[in-house]
């Protein structure tokens, strides 16, 4: 059965289901951050907190948070339960927040960035824990592990790297776009 619920304004970047598959979140570029209910196929609140494109949306894994973030350099937390509010705020990046992702254990928010960069932040604070650097292009994507002792990051320029989480090294780096240099694919931007 096809449900159409008519309420962005503009393209939709990312999505992501709440824990218990009820609720749905959606990042948009019309610079919103939108919860909906899966099951009643209606939209429950919106939050307007960002000034520009949001590209990234996350469930927080007790399911009474959602994590957003995009082109405003800003992660931002707010709270969907009772007054449906922002939270928190988490700065100091010098480019578009691209994506982010939970740990399995829900401990660990992880976020990759324009500015090259992957930072962790503690979950139930957002205190940063530590910044990963090596990338030489804009980081698009970040993933962990099912075990959650790995993370992997991808950037423009094809090259994928992965990190230990106990420590913050590099464990291996892997160029997943063959006949690309690391650092070159920039100019085609």
């Amino acid at each position: 059965m096809l449900v159409q619920i008519e309420d962005h304004a503009d393209w939709i970047f990312d999505i992501a289901f709440s824990p218990d598959g009820k609720k749905l979140a959606t990042a948009s570029r019309d610079k919103t951050c939108k919860v909906f209910d899966v099951e009643k196929k209606e939209s429950l609140v919106t939050f307007t907190g960002h000034g520009q494109p949001v590209y990234t949306v996350a469930f927080a894994p007790d399911g009474k948070s959602v994590t957003s973030a995009g082109e405003d350099n800003v992660i931002r937390v707010w709270t969907i339960e009772g007054e449906a509010k922002q939270v928190r705020e988490l700065g100091g990046f010098g480019g578009t927040v691209f994506k982010l992702r939970y740990s399995p254990d829900g401990k660990t928010l992880a976020a990759c960035s324009g500015d090259k960069s992957v930072r962790l932040f503690k979950a139930e604070n957002g205190a940063q824990v530590r910044s990963l650097q090596g990338h030489r292009d804009w980081v698009y994507t970040v993933e962990f592990s099912a075990d959650g002792k790995t993370l992997a990051s991808g950037s423009w320029d094809g090259e994928v790297r992965l990190w230990s989480l106990a420590d913050g090294k590099l464990l291996r780096t892997i160029l997943a776009a063959p006949g690309l240099k690391p650092g070159t694919a920039q100019a085609a931007r």
